[in-house]
Order: C-alpha cells, then sequence, then structure tokens
C-alpha cells in the first residue's frame, strides 16, 4: 500500500495519515487531534457523557417553555422554540449514530484481528450502508480483499473511493492491485494518474517499476527502480530489483555495487548472498567470492551449489592460491594473542556453565601460564604450560590428544579442565549456525574452560565463569556499548534477572547456557568495553522481581512499536509481560489496528514511538521487507515442511500487538497450520520479526508468483525494547524506569 511519507496524528482516537484523513472528511488538518463527525472519539465515558448532554438539553428547554408559556407568544418565538428544540434532539442521535458506527468499527478490527475476514466484511458493509459518506468502510473493505488475493473486488472497492472523490493516494493503492492481479498496463496508467496528481513516494516509483519489469522492459524497470532510490537510497526493496536485474544481465560489477549495499542496510536478506558471491565468482575476485561461498555453507549447510563453487574456486584460481590462503591462516594465529585480564571475584556471585561450541579440535593460547587437571574430586595436575603457547586438544579415535606446536605430547582424559591465571584464546569457535550471522570467529573468555565428551565423535566446550563475568560478555554482545549508559543499566538487570530465571536450563546436557541467542548471547572477552563492564558493576547483583519474585525478563532489540504479551512456552497469561504501545505519549493508534491503520502502521515512518530512532538501529529492524519468487520461498518452507505448488500463504490470528499468531500455508496438495512465532518467522525465510503483511503478485493464469513480506520490528517483541530502552535513556529516563516501563509492576531487588 501507498502511504505518504508524513507524521502520522489521531482524529477522536483513530489513526490515520493526514492525507487519508484529507481524502475521508474532505479536507486538510495539521491538528493531531482535529475533530471529524465520523471519526471515532475517546471511549471513556462516552456513553454517559452523551446522556448527560440529552438530559442538559431537555431541562434547558423545558425552563424556556415554561417561560414562553407565561407569556403571551408570537408566531416567531414560537418558531424559534421549535427549531431550537429540534436541533438539540437532532444533536443528541448524530451523536448516538456517531456512537454506534464507532462500536461496529471496534467490531470489525476486532474480528480483522482475529481472521474472522468474513464476519468483519460484513460489518463494514452494514458500516456502507448506515454512513452517509461511507469512505472509511470501503477503504477497510478494499484492503481486507487485497488481502484475500480477491483482487477484482478490491478494484470495485477502491472505484467506488474514485466515485466519491478523486484521490491520488487511492489511485496509486488502486495500481498496486492491478499490478498484484496481472495487469500492469492499468497499473501503470492509475500510478501515473498518482504522479499527475502529486504523488512523488518511492513506492509509487517501485511499483512502476515492478510493472515494466513484469512488461519486460528493462530500461524502464531501471529507470523508475533508480527514481526511488533518488527519493530514499535506502529502500531495500528498489535495490534488489535493481541488483537482480543486472544479475539477469550479467552485469557483475552494477550487481555487485546493489547487492553490497543491501548487505550493509539488511544483512538478514539471504538472497543476497548467492548473488554477492557468484558477482564475485564472475568477476574472478576468487578470494572474496570463496569467503561469501563459505558464509553461505555457514548458514545452510546443505547447500550444495556452494559446495561446487568453492571446488570451482580452488581449481580456477590456480595452485598458489591454496597455498597463500594456508600461509595467511599461520600468520593469523602466530600474530594472535590472549589479552590478560584480572578475575572479577564477588562474593555470592553464582558460578556458571556456558556452552561455546562443539569440536573435535580445540586450537588455544592463554594470556598466562596454565594448568590441565581432570574433572572431579582430583586435584591433580596432567599438564602445565607457558604462557602464549600454541595447543591443541583434539579427538582421536576416541582418545582425546593434547599437541604443543602441532607435535602430539599427550594424552589426557575425555574430561578435562583448562586453567589459565589469566585469560584464554579460543581459534575458530563457530556461532550462529543456521542464522546469517554464523560464521568462524577466535575468541578471549575469562575463567576455566571445561571439555566433555559430546556424540558425534566431538566434544563440548564448556565456559565457567561467575554470573558478574558472564554480564561483562552478554551485555555488550546484546546491545551496543556506544549507547546510553541508562540503557546499559537496565540490559544489565534484565540480563541477570533472566540468568537467574532460567539458571540451568541446559542441566541435563551438562551446562547452564548456551551462548547463543537461546539463552543469551556471549562473545566472550573479545566485546567487553569500558561502559558496559560500567553498567554491570554498578547494578551489581540487582534483578527485577514480581511480588518478591526474580522475572523472566526478556527482551528484544525492537518491539516495532508495541510489544506483546508471553508467547513463550503455554503462552500463560504472566502479569509483568503485558503488550503495549513503545512510547509514554500518545501515537494516535487504537489497537487492534483496522486495515487500513495496520497499511499505515507497517509501511509508517515519524510514528513518535521509541523504538523508531535511527540513532540506535537501522531502518531495516524497524521497518522491513522480503520479497520471495514463489520458487524460493517454497524452497525456505520444504526446509520444515513438504509443499508443491505454493498457492497462499494466509494470516489466521493476530494479538492486539498486531503481531501474529498463527498462518496457513496453501499448496496444490493442501493446508498446513502453522502456530508460534518464532516457528512462523524461521519457516518464512527467518523473517525479522512475526508483525507483518503479505500482498501476494499473480501471473497471467491467476497463480502465486511473488511474495511481499512486509513488517515492523526485529525479534519477539516480548518485554523490553532495547532501542526503545535506548531512546528512553536519551530522553532522560533512568534505568528504573525504563525497566519499569516494560516490566509491569516489578521491583528492583540486591541479590548480592
Amino acid at each position: 500500500m501507498i502511504i505518504p511519507k508524513c507524521n502520522r496524528f489521531s482524529i477522536s482516537g483513530r489513526s490515520i495519515t493526514p492525507h487519508l484523513e484529507t481524502f475521508i472528511i474532505g479536507q486538510t488538518s495539521t491538528q493531531r487531534a482535529a475533530p471529524a463527525v465520523w471519526l471515532r472519539p475517546e471511549r471513556s465515558n462516552l456513553a454517559h457523557r452523551e446522556t448527560l448532554e440529552f438530559h442538559k438539553a431537555i431541562t434547558f428547554w423545558y425552563k424556556q417553555l415554561s417561560f414562553f408559556l407565561s407569556r403571551a407568544l408570537s408566531v416567531k418565538t414560537i418558531f424559534f422554540f421549535y427549531f431550537c428544540v429540534v436541533f438539540s434532539f437532532s444533536h443528541c442521535c448524530l451523536a448516538n449514530a456517531d456512537n454506534e458506527h464507532n462500536s461496529r468499527l471496534d467490531k470489525a478490527a476486532f474480528l480483522f484481528n482475529q481472521g474472522k475476514l468474513k464476519n468483519a466484511i460484513a460489518e463494514y458493509r452494514k458500516l456502507e450502508q448506515l454512513m452517509t459518506v461511507p469512505k472509511e468502510p470501503i477503504l477497510n473493505l478494499a484492503l481486507i480483499y487485497k488481502n484475500l488475493r480477491q483482487y477484482k473486488k478490491s478494484i470495485l472497492e477502491y472505484k467506488k473511493l474514485l466515485a466519491i472523490a478523486p484521490d491520488k493516494i487511492v489511485y496509486a493503492n488502486l495500481g498496486e492491485v492491478y499490478y498484484l492481479n496481472a495487469m500492469p498496463d492499468l497499473a501503470i496508467d492509475a500510478f501515473n494518474t498518482a504522479l499527475k496528481m502529486g504523488d512523488k513516494g518511492e513506492m509509487l516509483y517501485f511499483w512502476l517499476a515492478k510493472c515494466y519489469e513484469d512488461k519486460g522492459d528493462w530500461q524502464n524497470a531501471v529507470l523508475h527502480y533508480k527514481r526511488a532510490l533518488g527519493i530514499n537510497d535506502e529502500m531495500v526493496l528498489s535495490l534488489q530489483g535493481l541488483g537482480n536485474l543486472y544479475v539477469q544481465k550479467k552485469m557483475w560489477a552494477q550487481a555487485e555495487t546493489e547487492l553490497k549495499k543491501i548487505k550493509k542496510l539488511d544483512p538478514s536478506m539471504l538472497f543476497v548472498y548467492p548473488a554477492l558471491a557468484l558477482a564475485y565468482f564472475s568477476q574472478a575476485k576468487y578470494d572474496l567470492s570463496l569467503k561469501a561461498f563459505r558464509h553461505i555453507r555457514a548458514y545452510d549447510p546443505q547447500n550444495k551449489e556452494a559446495v561446487k563453487y568453492i571446488d570451482k574456486i580452488y581449481q580456477l584460481a590456480g595452485k598458489d592460491f591454496k597455498s597463500k590462503l594456508l600461509k595467511k591462516e599461520k600468520s593469523r594465529i602466530a600474530d594472535s594473542h590472549a589479552k590478560k585480564l584480572s578475575s572479577k571475584v564477588i562474593s555470592g556471585a553464582p558460578l556458571v556453565r556456558v556452552c561455546i561450541g562443539r569440536a573435535k579440535k580445540l586450537r588455544f593460547k592463554c594470556a598466562s601460564d596454565f594448568h590441565i587437571y581432570p574433572v572431579g574430586k582430583s586435584s591433580k595436575v596432567l599438564f602445565s604450560g607457558n604462557a602464549d603457547t600454541l595447543c591443541k586438544v583434539c579427538l582421536n579415535n576416541g582418545k582425546l590428544m593434547l599437541s604443543l606446536q602441532q607435535r602430539i605430547i599427550k594424552q589426557l582424559p575425555l574430561k578435562i579442565i583448562i586453567a589459565p591465571q589469566s585469560s584464554i584464546l579460543i581459534f575458530g569457535i563457530e556461532l550462529g549456525n543456521g542464522q546469517y550471522w554464523a560464521n568462524k570467529i577466535d575468541r578471549i573468555y575469562r575463567g576455566k574452560i571445561e571439555i566433555m565428551p559430546d556424540k558425534n565423535g566431538e566434544f563440548k566446550i564448556i565456559n565457567i565463569v561467575n554470573l558478574e563475568e558472564y554480564l561483562y560478555s552478554v551485555l555488550p554482545s546484546e546491545m551496543p556499548s556506544s549507547w546510553p549508559m541508562d540503557a546499559l543499566k537496565a540490559q544489565a538487570v534484565a540480563a541477570r534477572s533472566e540468568a537467574y530465571v532460567k539458571f540451568g536450563r541446559h542441566k541435563k546436557e551438562g551446562f547452564d547456557f548456551c551462548s547463543g541467542v537461546h539463552c543469551q548471547s556471549y562473545g566472550g572477552a573479545n566485546v567487553e568495553s569500558k561502559d558496559s563492564c560500567s553498567a554491570v558493576d554498578t547494578t551489581q547483583g540487582e534483578i527485577a522481581v514480581y511480588q518478591g519474585m526474580p522475572i523472566d525478563a526478556v527482551y528484544s532489540n525492537s518491539c516495532g512499536g508495541h510489544t506483546q504479551g508471553n508467547i513463550f512456552a503455554k503462552c500463560d497469561n504472566i502479569p509483568y509481560l503485558q503488550g503495549k504501545q513503545d512510547t509514554v505519549a500518545k501515537t494516535g493508534y487504537s489497537f487492534p489496528l483496522a486495515p487500513f491503520a495496520l497499511e499505515d502502521w507497517l509501511w509508517g515512518n515519524n510514528l513518535s514511538i521509541n523504538c523508531d530512532n535511527r540513532e540506535f538501529s537501522r531502518q531495516s529492524n524497524f521497518r522491513w521487507t522480503r520479497l520471495y519468487k514463489r520458487k524460493e520461498l517454497e524452497k525456505l518452507i520444504n526446509k520444515k515442511l513438504s509443499v508443491r505448488g505454493l498457492i497462499a500463504i494466509n494470516i489466521l490470528e493476530r494479538d492486539k500487538s498486531s503481531h501474529i499468531k498463527s498462518i496457513e500455508i496453501v499448496d496444490i496438495n493442501g493446508r498446513f497450520i502453522v502456530k508460534k512465532e518464532l516457528v512462523i518467522r524461521r519457516m518464512l525465510g527467518n523473517l525479522r520479526s512475526s508483525m507483518f503483511n503479505i500482498d501476494v503478485k499473480l501471473d497471467k493464469n491467476g497463480h502465486a508468483e511473488e511474495f511481499l513480506f512486509y513488517g515492523g520490528g526485529w525479534g519477539h517483541g516480548v518485554g523490553m525494547c532495547q532501542v526503545g530502552a535506548a531512546t528512553m535513556a536519551q530522553k532522560g529516563y533512568s534505568y528504573s524506569d525504563i525497566l519499569k516501563f516494560y516490566y509491569t509492576d516489578i521491583d528492583l531487588k540486591k541479590m548480592y
């Protein structure tokens, strides 16, 4: 949907863009709370207020009648009295009618979010009959039909709106529906009409580019993608369209330029990595291509194309290429050193066991002398080593062997402790398996390292530190250290609280926490900073409690503007995890959102909410898009299900916050119901959040051709919004204020 770039505002409690407000009531308003008869008044004491007004009017005119009857009345006086009584009564009737309209609008919005679209349509149809100028119900009907892919019905609704009053936004939205229904010529006409009427938004040029691409007009497609980017050079959809066209035309240098921009703006878009790797390969940039294809293998180990291209690179790059890579690797290890860190001894702070990886071999250096001893009661030292010595522990035929400088010197028990006096540097730790950030990285750790056997001929690598040292790493892994101090303190308390509640989460596996986002991100001492450590130290031992008990203080990067209640486990209602708009001020949006308000919300910017802050977040973390060809999406879904001939993805139910609770995937063989926020996101290509909507482009035969997902936020949206916390801290709120805003009715408590 085309939404103009402008501030959103509220008219009597209803959210709407200024342009849509102008279209519906026929006048421009610059006030955030301008009155309008058709719009929803505030709900508080509405019925009581109307009753009082009616009683006041009756009392007033009764007194006037008594006064006039006590005197001789002229005809003019009687007429004036009659007119005033009728006017007062009519005013009350209009107010009651407006209240009925508002109740029906509320009901329709509720039904829409419950996925009861037929019932919502019925309510909007009733409103269309009841309202004198029914622009709002017609607009909502047009959008519901678009969601249902009943594009011909959507077109009819938009034509009704244009018959009431021609409008550039309605023409633009009509053009979008024409395009989705494989009618590019009519779409171009509608878009050009919107242009003539003054609409110059980047989405309009994007849709024009898609229309020309649909018609095979490559030059006009490129021209309009560039026009869209001229308005907003961070518009990922247009960068994607332009990049894909360059790939199709084998214009590899131009493709590389556009794809690198996408990667920088939104690194979670997985399509960019194979395309960029191919662009490097096709330009004989073998070192960059190899790195790119290895990254693909890291997040998608089953990718056969990546393996094929890696082999090709070694064949084409020549004999010296591999030897140069080995030489570079040896040089990197020789030049890498662990840094000396003083241990943090804190009375009362529990020790935690963090699994930092699984491997068949472990290469490490210590910043100081170290000892190796067996796990258990025995304190016998098995080996003592010197600082900065390259060591390797590996499994060989079920035996754990220790090597120094590539020479085996000792067999060790299968369970050992490596105890440095300072810190330890471990080479090639794998992180983010299956995620776009998957990688191998060298990391430094405080505390001790325990090695214990695992399945598949591997061993677990477990880091043992106290809780405060654990937080030294968690805090900067989860929140940038450059953010305001009170945001860092709020993060420290939230992370400590979550750790308290989930302590021993992986007990059956032999450790307390994993090092990924399943528990809390733990990047080792590499990521520590002065400010993040200070935030941990100044809140030492402090947690959030509800009625005296530690809370599971979950958090995510960006809630998208509205947090949601508990969605984990059995989705039980948790008093301190209640959904709310991410602001202490009013946004003008009333949740659950009606169809047109949802469009405005998801495409909007400058929404006056905490997490809409470019100082602390990429735009793609707040509002994001994903555009898939049908076969691309089928491939992603088939990692979890087995679909063929994907027809549709239907949204079955939304939370009040607009996050999706369940979807229906429809293919030629049947239907699949998918529930749970994270399951939905992963199945659809690791979407940034579950707050989204879907447009489906059909081909000329009415079959699904492309799927456009557009949404808001990054993460599950429960509990503290991290970008929102940073914005609150920037505005002067304390970490206590921030925590009490995001977690309802909590207190702070010192545990040690």
